[in-house]
């Protein structure tokens, strides 16, 4: 988890667009796992949606919603995968050229496009 973590975040500095965090979290959900999701995502889009009520911007109610979607989206299915084991059996050998941290660099780069979609809200070209 380290290593994904540690990769995952060098991937995303390498790429403009996506704001870096200013606190992470990676464990349980606990009482420090539900602190940083209050502070870290809650909270700001709670205040960002009261403020755009307010002033009837509906182009940003409609883009928080798309963010609070892809919050949910990227929680579900990240969980699902880290609660669960997967034995996939082969008859072919992984070669010497395998280089785990491509391989993360390239999991990196699917939830980038898949599960992030930056393009619905940052004007950007895909990766």
């Amino acid at each position: 988890m380290r290593d994904l973590t540690t990769l995952g975040a060098q991937y995303f500095r390498a790429h403009p667009g996506i704001l870096r965090p200013y606190w992470t979290y990676t464990g349980p959900k606990c009482a420090r796992y539900h602190c940083y999701r209050t502070v870290t995502q809650t909270l700001p889009l709670s205040v960002m949606s009261l403020i755009s009520k307010i002033s009837g911007d509906k182009k940003i109610i409609r883009q928080l919603g798309v963010v609070k979607r892809g919050i949910k989206k990227i929680d579900q299915s990240l969980s699902f995968f880290l609660k669960h084991t997967f034995d996939f059996a082969t008859h072919r050998r992984i070669g010497e050229d395998f280089s785990s941290a491509a391989y993360v660099q390239l999991l990196m780069k699917g939830i980038h496009r898949h599960l992030i979609r930056r393009e619905l809200y940052v004007d950007l070209p895909r990766v």
